[in-house]
């Protein structure tokens, strides 16, 4: 996992497509407590200097305003994640 020290860093090597994970702005570290695919999102592009993303599987966009960490997956590291659902 290659890690950015902010959404603006990661914006320069950003690409449709990419699987990330954000890190936390409070007592949970999301770059650290993450093993399922639910909890990790696919960008969609950006909106100005905001990404807009979707969780798995999901059909809503969203996106974030705070300037926080970003965990780029590898596609092995993706497909090695568990799933809630069977």
């Amino acid at each position: 996992m290659k890690v950015f020290g902010t959404i603006e860093a990661y914006k320069e090597e950003a690409k449709k497509g990419d699987r990330f994970v954000l890190g936390g702005v409070g007592i949970m570290d999301g770059l650290k407590n993450f093993d399922h695919k639910e909890e990790v999102f696919t960008l969609v592009h950006f909106d100005g200097e905001y990404p807009v993303f979707r969780r798995f599987q999901g059909r809503t966009n969203l996106t974030t305003r705070t300037n926080q960490k970003v965990g780029l997956l590898t596609e092995s590291e993706y497909k090695n994640l568990k799933t809630f659902r069977k």
